[in-house]
Formats: structure tokens, sequence, C-alpha cells
């Protein structure tokens, strides 16, 4: 079995109990306790010791979606990524069903939207 993980200074972390949109950005790591800033920037200070609060994780953000366009024809087929919806719809040709845009917004948040094409 490995070790406990141990928050370490710059880490986001949060324990396993707490609610999945809940952590700490770390910013300092005592002997005993944690002090850091929750999502909102307030300060959070939480004991180093598992007991009674569940286990401590490190948090890990996915890096952010690529911008991309993709089109869907008639006969399903998908495309690889374009840079802009005129060159999804250009490159389709005339069998073109749908756009599909996919990004990550500037909250982290990943978004798609499909957009029926009509000619």
């Amino acid at each position: 079995m490995s070790a406990a993980y141990v928050p370490q200074v710059g880490d986001r972390v949060r324990r396993t109990n707490w609610s999945d949109r809940l952590y700490m950005d770390t910013e300092y790591v005592g002997r005993s306790l944690v002090v850091g800033a929750d999502p909102d920037g307030r300060e959070m200070t939480a004991t180093l010791s598992s007991t009674g609060g569940g286990e401590w994780v490190k948090v890990v953000t996915p890096a952010p979606l690529a911008d991309c366009w993709y089109y869907v024809t008639t006969a399903g087929r998908v495309s690889l990524p374009k840079d802009t919806r005129a060159d999804a719809i250009d490159h389709a040709g005339m069998n073109v069903l749908a756009v599909v845009h996919i990004w990550t917004d500037s909250d982290g948040v990943d978004r798609a939207e499909i957009e029926r094409v009509t000619r």
C-alpha cells in the first residue's frame, strides 16, 4: 500500500469527503495544519491529519479543450477538427448536416454546441 498523500505548497487539494466542487489552493503546510484559499479566494484552514476528515487528494485540473469545429455529413461522417465554422461547412460540401463546436470557456467549463446546417 502506498503512503498517504501530503499536501504541498502550490498544490490544489481537497479531502475525499468534501464536495467535488470544493478545493483549497495550498499556501502553507505546517506540522499539523494546511492553510490555503477556497475557490472564492477566502482563507481556509484544515488539519493535516486525516482523522475525521477524509484523506487528502491532489486535484488535477485538466487542460482546456481546443476551440474547434467539426462537421457531420448526411452519411454520418465526422470531420477532423477545423479552426472555424466556415472551414467546417466548406470542407463538408453539399452533404453537411450539422456543425459541432467544442471549447473550454474562461471559467474552465467544457462546452459543446451542435448547430443544424441547412442549404
